[in-house]
């Protein structure tokens, strides 16, 4: 390493935190700034596709059975309401993959990268302060939070029923995607003793969490930010390990 870079992180979920440490793994100094110093609600199925140097184990945590029922044009009609709309059904195939805990993973991160973290709430006013004070910056808030014009910001409503299951019993990690009409949800999974069920529409049931799927924007301000994560680049299949390879790469650049 040159020089140590002072890096500022927006955001401390699991890409806020991964995105920290990538940079404490060559040295650089870190400020992470959050508007609540309290670890993210993760919903949806909770694993990671690779290892990741100094936060999982080289070897994989254990096996996801991917499964498929009826066909990719009716599981994106049921997501996005466009039979055409590309899809990670098409980029998974079926049967056993490596998989590492995300859970497990954050909790290692926020055990590591909690003190780290400041109170601070980011506004387009602020944001100008803290690029002037920063080497480098990277967002991974919800970027609409910080966009001063008049940009489009697309995304889809999701529905996420989850519930842990007992301990005593190790349950195979499964998941399934649905194109069939007939099944209300288009995606189930059991991982890491961790039941998900998702949903395109509001479930009849009232346990259930209610958000949305961030899946383009044209934003183009903030051009010195490195906009990291799926919130932050608000963009459809950006993967959590992602963030580390992308913000090794910005550090060689600084």
């Amino acid at each position: 390493m040159e020089r140590q870079v002072k890096v500022c992180v927006i955001g401390c979920g699991p890409s806020g935190l991964l995105a920290a440490h990538a940079c404490r793994q060559d040295g650089h100094k870190i400020t992470i700034i959050s508007d609540k110093i309290k670890k993210s609600i993760m919903a949806g199925a909770m694993y990671i596709h690779e290892s990741i140097p100094g936060v999982t184990p080289k070897l994989p945590d254990g096996k996801l059975l991917i499964e498929k029922r009826g066909l990719p044009e009716g599981y994106a009609s049921k997501v996005y309401g466009d039979p055409a709309h590309p899809v990670s059904w098409t980029q998974f195939r079926t049967g056993d993959h490596n998989i590492w805990y995300m859970d497990e993973a954050y909790d290692r991160l926020w055990a590591r990268y909690k003190r780290y973290v400041r109170e601070c709430e980011v506004t387009p006013l602020r944001m100008d302060e803290i690029i002037r004070h920063f080497d480098l910056v990277i967002a991974t808030l919800p970027k609409p939070a910080v966009c001063y014009r008049d940009h489009e910001f697309n995304s889809v409503p999701i529905y996420v029923r989850q519930r842990r299951l007992g301990r005593d019993t190790i349950h195979p990690n499964v998941m399934t995607y649905s194109g069939m009409h007939q099944d209300p949800w288009y995606r189930k999974s059991t991982i890491n003793n961790v039941v998900t069920i998702e949903y395109p529409q509001r479930p009849p049931n009232d346990d259930y969490y209610a958000g949305i799927k961030p899946t383009s924007n044209n934003c183009d301000c903030w051009p010195r930010v490195l906009w990291a994560g799926r919130w932050g680049r608000w963009e459809k299949g950006v993967l959590v390990h992602h963030v580390y390879q992308q913000v090794k790469d910005a550090l060689l650049q600084v």
